[in-house]
């Protein structure tokens, strides 16, 4: 029975590398080594971005200076009508609206925009509500803290 270690490989499978820089009989470009014709490319190293003199597209596009901090402080803006789901006398803050998936998880603020009338008598934490929207909370008996 044949082992792993005693396998190798198929006769022409594994070829010598070509030694660069090793002269003539080397197999590899003689006296240039694999490297072309002359140049400064030839003779020291080049940056990967240089761009023969020209300015550099790194300095031709403009800087992005900064940068800007992830915030959970962002303002989701909810219509009235759309808090007729919950129950009557339930406590609406910002995480029992991130538990019915109204909002984002990333969004710290909610505010509360008027356009259909509240049908329920919902209690409201820390919500930011417009003038009409607040008014009608009121006139449906709700409250606002």
């Amino acid at each position: 029975m044949i082992q792993l270690n005693q396998l190798s490989p198929l006769k022409g499978r594994k070829r010598s590398k070509k030694r660069v820089g090793r002269g003539q009989g080397s197999g590899k470009g003689s006296h240039t080594s694999g490297r072309g014709a002359k140049g400064q490319k030839v003779r020291g190293k080049v940056h990967l971005y240089f761009e023969g003199g020209q300015l550099p597209i790194t300095k031709r596009l403009p800087h992005q200076r900064g940068f800007k901090k992830e915030r959970s402080n962002h303002l989701a803006v909810l219509k009235l009508s759309l808090f007729n789901v919950f129950d009557d006398g339930q406590e609406i803050n910002v995480e029992t609206l991130k538990e019915k998936d109204l909002i984002g998880i990333k969004i710290g603020q909610v505010k509360v925009i008027h356009d259909l009338p509240l049908q329920k008598k919902l209690v409201f934490k820390g919500l930011r509500f417009t003038e009409g929207a607040r008014e009608e909370a009121l006139k449906s008996g709700s409250t606002i803290e």
